[in-house]
């Protein structure tokens, strides 16, 4: 019976994720629930561990239980789409309100099992970070709230931005041994997942990081790059206030529009305003969706179906055919005209 093998699937998942037994109950309930439901009949075996696992997952976010979806989606072995497909079908079809999920508290439970040293995924070489592993989340934690407020984390997956902040504090915490050790390095030796959302949200995090660290007084006269930006991450967190607050007033200096004005600027007055008031990056705070839009696609042109317009026979006679096939074809109509007057046959010309 498949419903007693997705509650089996469920007790696995609870027993290797340690997750309580109300919570697992739940989960069950929310199993049976769904198993009515044609929806979830007619699917192959991967998609029904898939829902095992949603709904756990949607029991632990109901109890405010620190989960992601890498982590149930590893625990059955299917894909994070797969994953996200039958979640969203389970939601809708059970009308289940899922609160939303608690970023420190997913942060705190991530950096708890991060690997340490003396594990066979870490080096030796590596400093020990078993004794710095609440400073570890409580970097982390002020890294993503740094990355809140410009609009880094709005409406994107929280692993990536996690793992990238984990990586950017656990950099800051040692700055001088593992600052040349790769992002993917990084997510290999620790045991965590790379992927190409955690090098952009990496990259989105060490551009803001940059540009607050380069309004700081002592450090305008030093060469800061987006590699060695990490050793200054605890001087740029301990002043973000203040430096949020000036790239607000840059921002607010900016000429705006009235809304009943006829007159328009344009992209190069924006651009000498900027030289001129010396902004490094006016639009820091505006959301990537702003600040790097879609381009919007291009409906492909209409191809003129063939045959749509009728030709008549004069026109394909004046283009087509050349004097000699005229000739041709009006010997061969006479000769036709002969033949039908003879009894012979019809012969049709092509």
């Amino acid at each position: 019976d498949f419903c007693d093998l997705g509650l089996q699937k469920i007790r696995e998942i609870c027993k290797v994720l340690g997750i309580p037994q109300i919570m697992e109950d739940a989960a069950k309930e929310h199993y049976r629930t769904a198993f009515l439901k044609p929806l979830f009949h007619y699917v192959k075996r991967a998609r029904k561990d898939a829902l095992a696992a949603c709904c756990v997952y949607a029991a632990c976010r109901c109890h405010s239980w620190p989960i992601s979806v890498m982590t149930a989606s590893q625990a059955v072995q299917v894909t994070p789409q797969c994953f996200s497909q039958m979640y969203l079908s389970l939601v809708q079809e059970l009308g289940l309100q899922i609160p939303q999920q608690n970023m420190p508290e997913m942060i705190r439970s991530f950096c708890s099992r991060f690997a340490t040293r003396g594990s066979p995924q870490v080096p030796s070489e590596w400093p020990e970070t078993v004794n710095v592993k609440w400073n570890l989340a409580k970097r982390t934690i002020q890294i993503c709230e740094l990355c809140g407020e410009a609009w880094l984390l709005t409406g994107r997956r929280p692993m990536p931005a996690i793992i990238g902040a984990t990586f950017l504090a656990w950099q800051s915490l040692y700055p001088r041994s593992p600052i040349c050790v790769s992002l993917k390095a990084f997510c290999r030796n620790s045991g965590t997942p790379y992927s190409t959302s955690v090098r952009a949200r990496v990259q989105e995090m060490r551009k803001l990081l940059l540009a607050l660290a380069q309004t700081l007084p002592w450090l305008i006269h030093r060469h800061v790059s987006l590699v060695s930006v990490v050793k200054f991450i605890d001087e740029v967190l301990s002043n973000q206030m203040l430096l949020l607050r000036q790239l607000a007033s840059q921002d607010s200096q900016m000429p705006q529009v009235q809304s009943d004005s006829p007159v328009l600027l344009n992209t190069t007055d924006i651009d000498v305003f900027k030289t001129k008031c010396g902004n490094p990056a006016p639009s820091l705070l505006l959301p990537p969706c702003i600040l790097a839009p879609k381009k919007p696609s291009l409906e492909p042109e209409r191809c003129q179906q063939p045959f749509s317009n009728e030709i008549s026979e004069a026109e394909i006679e004046q283009y087509i055919r050349t004097p000699e096939e005229v000739e041709e074809i009006q010997r061969f109509q006479a000769s036709d005209c002969v033949n039908i007057v003879c009894g012979w046959p019809n012969i049709t010309v092509l």
